[in-house]
């Protein structure tokens, strides 16, 4: 990719938007929000989104350019020629490869469910009518395969065979380097897929007359109101760092702040070309998806086929267990169940190739590899970790860990970390660049919120979180998935580390 550059402003906030809209906002968002106390979820998400999220994502897009000027396009390569200090750019990079490798190893999975229930709707698979929650969920743990571990020729299989394809042809034929065209049609797609489903899903009414008080104003209340979690009061939710750091990690997660992706696109940007309104545009656009369709269809979904006390198994699983029952009292249902999930696997290829490209370049600057190379060395590897989620995918406990700790602790910590990075380089010197060429005027107050609001944020929620939280989650813990999660995250850390160190100056 050492030719590429973006052709348009509009193709490059469509890549942006792309790469955060996906899965996260249709799927992860509602089942975070769910499990941690509706509109208690939905105050620390906003302030998060409004306070320290968008002016992070102009530092990451910031600290890109100034990279990209430097002949770098990884973000371990940008943190190497950016800063001095040794140990906050060994450990920066680590995050930055371990994030989208490590979430890619099983969000590639939860896309290959949405195109296993593309088929079932189109009519390829036939299950029969899903008209009861139990027949959902028998369809999903079919599909996911979460009874039982094991490697078996079967058709969850042959979709996560088929995805891992689909992607690494978008990767290998070179539409990585017009990613901006891709996704110029796909994210206009998804959004006509959408809005027809919410249509439907705010036309709902009551669905089952003998519960009455399961109605769409009801599951709408549910979505904003707040409520407590694990039994305390929802004005206690306030005060439990856990909902904190799924508020944070959820909107990092979703604006892929944290990722390095946004670092690895805004390399490619050349010097006076407009990024503040670029990137917040893109923060916009994935904003509203998230919390005004995403959240707006499935939350309330989820209410009123699933109930209030429904306990999942992973963030994802709540929109593919209650969706089915939608599409089940609608006319012409299976065409828009097919639509439904069509749109989720669009979302999620511009999403998941948009993850494999930093783990290239990464390999391209740290290992002299060409494009080709580092691409097939990518996609190997990446597969294998595919194969190992879908054999241990009993209860979803590996993907639930694996989410858990890359796709909220270590996506939180990343984020931190790239706040610390931005100091190392002068908060300065990055809004100086950050302005050239903009087309939208930076707030004095963004560089206040990144030198103080920030930081009392990360290490308040860290540090309640670690001393409250933490020892119960260890405790939670149970079952070879679960310590084999939390032992290859380590595992991968540590080894990228030590790469990242001996290679830096």
């Amino acid at each position: 990719m050492s030719g590429f550059v973006w052709s348009t402003r509009i193709g490059l906030a469509f890549a942006a938007a792309g790469s955060a809209v996906g899965l996260g906002n249709f799927l992860r968002f509602p089942g975070q929000a769910y499990v941690n106390g509706g509109g208690a979820f939905l105050i620390p998400y906003i302030v998060c989104f409004f306070l320290v999220a968008i002016p992070l994502c102009w530092l990451e897009w910031s600290l890109g350019r100034l990279g990209g000027e430097k002949k770098r396009h990884s973000c371990a390569g940008i943190f190497d020629v950016l800063i001095e200090n040794r140990l906050v750019k060994v450990l920066s990079g680590a995050l930055s490869v371990l994030i989208p490798a490590g979430i890619y190893s099983y969000y590639a999975l939860v896309q290959s469910w949405c195109l296993a229930y593309f088929f079932v709707f189109s009519g390829v698979i036939s299950v029969g009518e899903i008209s009861e929650v139990g027949n959902a969920k028998n369809l999903f743990e079919s599909i996911t395969k979460s009874t039982e571990n094991g490697f078996n020729l079967s058709f969850p299989l042959a979709c996560l065979v088929l995805t891992v394809a689909l992607n690494a042809l978008v990767i290998l034929r070179g539409f990585i380097n017009s990613i901006e065209k891709f996704c110029t049609y796909a994210i206009p797609l998804m959004a006509v897929c959408a809005f027809i489903i919410l249509f439907r899903v705010l036309t709902l009414g009551t669905p089952d007359p003998s519960v009455p008080d399961r109605n769409v104003w009801n599951a709408l209340g549910f979505m904003w109101n707040p409520r407590g979690v694990n039994g305390e009061s929802w004005f206690a939710s306030y005060f439990n760092p856990q909902v904190w750091l799924a508020a944070f990690g959820q909107v990092f997660f979703s604006l892929s702040v944290g990722f390095g992706i946004l670092m690895h696109y805004a390399s490619y940007v050349k010097r006076k070309e407009d990024i503040a309104l670029t990137s917040f545009a893109a923060s916009a656009t994935n904003g509203f998806f998230e919390v005004c369709v995403g959240g707006l269809i499935t939350i309330p979904v989820i209410f009123l086929f699933l109930g209030e006390n429904f306990n999942p198994n992973s963030s994802f699983s709540l929109g593919f267990i209650s969706m089915p029952l939608v599409f089940n009292k609608m006319p012409f249902g299976n065409f828009f169940g097919a639509l439904w999930f069509l749109m989720l696997f669009l979302a999620a290829i511009t999403s998941s190739i948009s993850m494999i490209s930093p783990v290239v370049a990464f390999l391209e600057e740290y290992f002299n590899l060409n494009s080709k190379q580092a691409q097939k060395i990518s996609l190997f590897f990446l597969t294998l970790c595919n194969l190992l989620v879908f054999c241990l995918s009993r209860d979803l406990v590996l993907l639930s860990t694996l989410d858990f700790w890359l796709g909220t602790l270590c996506v939180f910590l990343f984020a931190g970390c790239i706040l610390l990075v931005g100091f190392n380089v002068g908060l300065d010197v990055v809004f100086n660049s950050l302005k050239e060429g903009a087309l939208l005027i930076i707030p004095g107050f963004a560089k206040v919120l990144l030198a103080l609001i920030a930081p009392l944020f990360f290490l308040g929620i860290l540090i309640g979180w670690v001393v409250n939280n933490l020892p119960s989650y260890l405790s939670s813990v149970s079952g070879f998935e679960g310590y084999l999660g939390i032992s290859l995250v380590a595992f991968s850390f540590i080894c990228v580390c030590y790469i990242v160190y001996s290679k830096s100056k």
